[in-house]
């Protein structure tokens, strides 16, 4: 997967400050396997412009 170790910030307007993902599993009563729901909480914060 990728983690914030690996990610490359090279947007000029915007750095990543935090990622994180958590997944849940999901049991429905019509079907008898389990599905995954992945959600994922990103922050960004907009870089200073130039000038700032």
């Amino acid at each position: 997967g990728m983690g914030r170790e690996t990610f490359r910030d090279t947007d000029e307007k915007w750095t990543l400050e935090s990622m994180t993902a958590r997944s849940e599993q999901q049991l429905y009563s019509r079907y008898p396997q389990r599905y995954s729901l992945v959600k994922f909480h990103l922050l960004f914060k907009r870089k200073p412009r130039s000038g700032d």
